[in-house]
């Protein structure tokens, strides 16, 4: 009695242990259900932006810290883009860096990469280039590492911009040279923006003809209208640096033609403004209505670096005939530039200052510190671009030099592992063998014998075709034809027909293994319905490497019977299969919310069909399920 009482005593914190374990596990699943429906209702496509975020918040709100997983990343993921759809860029950029953290956290490359690159575009619009230019570099290395070579493209071209807009020439060269080189044919628009930021690098590094040569090859690749007119000003201006001015006029006498000032006033102005520049370099001295135009435009849309590009230009107009006026023009294209922060611009007038007043000290003096200070922060900014890049060189050098030690590791200690294998093997060679003869023809007879399954399967399609279908037409034509047809009758009939179709497996079309991923989506399709979600994970593309044409057919038909069951008998509203595959096993998991049904009672034909087929390919099934929660059904098989 006391022996019974004491194993009582040890085994119910047992049951209380798996049952609460089990009840903890049942409501993780439900959780993870749940996230998964908010998480697809975000992604329709006629939902504003404000419900989109409302749901994404709400499937955040669901995920416990420690379950934190690649799903919660992109749900994470597309609520920053959620805030940017609304104008919200400050909280989009908060959602990024929170993202990228959690990506880190994860080893997850694909969301690092990501929302490296949205924070470097934040940066960038905000002109904090030393940010942008870390987090761009950060991103292209990450989308370097996933072979994503359209955007490791696209990230090189920016970071060649800020180079570009940091006056470090040569890196900025260097670096969209090396963007053309990952940019392919379907990124037209990409490559002719690298083409064009060539183009304005080279006219800087005083590469005139190469810089004219790019422009007109950005020019020919671009299919955008727009990009063609700022690309073809471009071109103008290179012109005009080589005092070719009668091309530089032909081409923006025709953009003004076709030019409206209404419908982009900044880009009409700078047109307008070059074309005056070309004129009167030219030679010829109608042109201050034209220079006075394109300033007034520029104040009035408050362009503040066309402004100094106009007040320097026209001081360099009035330079010789009227100085004082050259000078308050002058004057004002210094203070602009103060005020802005644009040292060039400065030192641009502070060059025409000088000529008028070449005796003039303090004109001097400030243009000596200028140029200093330019130089110095140009070299700042190039040795801080050239040790990011020395860094990421180095760091990449380390990457491979650990690959390279790994694989001579792995090599050695495989050497000597084979060297013991090859003397343990002489031993057993013939063992060996005939134990491998044996079951290479235990599995060609097995495969055969699934074969065999698969042929009879199309044999009972042709059946069905050929005699149920002449029975059931019989009965259309009595129906038809015999307008007295008694109901016994009918009914006797139709009795016949039940039981041809119940001793005729409905389980007989081809299934083609060739792209299996999309037949099993096709399989799945027909029993999604409005009242029917179906969630799919983890079908992944290789998912199917190297796994027989049998086994996949087994898999076909288990799953059609497993979502046959589902539609006919559980009244389920959400479905959940879940694909993983683990070196050499493939797990296969369905999951319902459907009615379920009492532990002990017989299965129906279609479970034990598929129980069946599993066993065939060697495989194990495990089914579970209780009234009221749901259907739970484990594949389990060696790929």
């Amino acid at each position: 009695m006391c022996s019974s009482h004491g194993s009582l005593k040890l085994f119910l914190p047992i049951l209380v242990f798996s049952w609460v374990t089990g009840c903890k596990q049942d409501l993780k699943n439900s959780t993870n259900s749940a996230v998964e429906v908010l998480f697809e209702k975000s992604k329709g496509e006629n939902i504003d932006p404000k419900t989109r975020l409302e749901y994404l918040n709400t499937a955040l709100g669901k995920i416990s810290e420690k379950d934190f997983d690649s799903l919660a990343l992109a749900i994470l993921y597309n609520k920053s883009y959620g805030h940017y759809l609304l104008g919200q860029l400050d909280s989009s950029h908060y959602v990024d860096v929170q993202t990228l953290k959690r990506a880190i956290q994860l080893d997850n490359t694909f969301y690092i990469a990501r929302a490296a690159r949205d924070i470097g575009i934040y940066y960038d619009n905000k002109q904090v280039y030393d940010s942008a230019f870390f987090y761009h570099n950060v991103s292209k290395n990450h989308f370097l590492y996933v072979k994503d070579s359209n955007q490791v493209g696209r990230r090189l071209l920016r970071l060649g911009i800020i180079q570009k807009n940091k006056n470090d020439f040569f890196g900025a060269k260097e670096t969209l040279v090396e963007a053309l080189q990952f940019l392919g044919g379907e990124d037209a628009k990409y490559i002719a923006s690298v083409q064009n930021e060539l183009g304005t690098v080279n006219r800087k590094l005083s590469n005139h003809e190469d810089a004219i040569n790019y422009f007109q090859k950005a020019i020919a690749t671009t299919s955008s209208d727009d990009d063609k007119v700022a690309y073809k000003n471009n071109l103008a201006t290179a012109y005009i640096d080589v005092k070719d001015y009668t091309s530089s006029m032909d081409i923006l006498e025709k953009l003004l033609s076709d030019s409206e000032p209404s419908q982009n006033a900044v880009r009409y102005a700078r047109i307008l403004h070059n074309y005056t520049y070309a004129k009167w370099k030219n030679g010829s001295v109608d042109v201050e209505k034209g220079f006075s135009e394109a300033l007034k435009i520029r104040k009035n849309h408050k362009d503040y670096r066309g402004q100094i590009s106009s007040y320097t230009d026209i001081a360099d107009f009035f330079l010789e005939k009227e100085p004082t006026m050259a000078l308050r023009y002058l004057d004002t294209a210094i203070t602009l530039s103060r005020k802005l922060q644009i040292p060039q611009g400065e030192l641009d007038a502070l060059s025409l200052q000088i000529k008028l007043n070449p005796q003039e000290i303090k004109y001097k003096s400030r243009y000596i510190t200028l140029s200093d200070s330019i130089y110095g922060q140009e070299l700042r900014v190039k040795t801080q671009f050239a040790k990011l890049k020395y860094d990421d060189h180095q760091e990449k050098e380390h990457i491979a030099q650990l690959e390279k030690d790994a694989i001579e590791r792995r090599a050695y200690v495989a050497e000597q592992k084979n060297q013991k294998i090859i003397l343990l093997s002489l031993s057993g060679m013939l063992l060996i063998g005939g134990i491998s003869l044996f079951l290479v023809l235990k599995q060609k007879q097995k495969n055969k014998t699934l074969q065999e399954v698969y042929n009879t399967e199309r044999r009972i399609s042709k059946k069905i075709h050929d005699e149920l279908a002449n029975t059931i037409y019989g009965v259309m034509a009595s129906v038809q034809y015999s307008p007295d047809l008694k109901k016994e009758l009918l009914l006797d009939n139709l009795d016949v027909i039940y039981h041809k179709t119940r001793d005729i497996s409905h389980e007989t079309a081809d299934v083609k293994t060739n792209n299996f991923n999309e037949e099993l989506k096709k399989l799945i399709s027909f029993f999604q319905t409005p009242e029917v979600t179906i969630t799919i994970k983890g079908m992944k593309e290789d998912l199917w490497e190297n796994i027989t044409d049998s086994k996949k057919i087994a898999i076909h038909r288990a799953l059609n019977e497993l979502l046959v069951n589902m539609k006919k008998h559980s009244g389920s509203t959400l479905v959940v299969l879940d694909f993983e595959r683990q070196q050499k096993v493939m797990r296969i998991s369905y999951k319902d919310n459907g009615v379920g049904f009492q532990k002990g009672r017989k299965r129906g034909l279609g479970l034990e069909n598929t129980e069946n087929r599993i066993r065939g390919i060697g495989g194990t099934f495990i089914f579970d399920s209780e009234p009221e929660k749901g259907m739970k059904a484990t594949i389990l098989f060696h790929v």
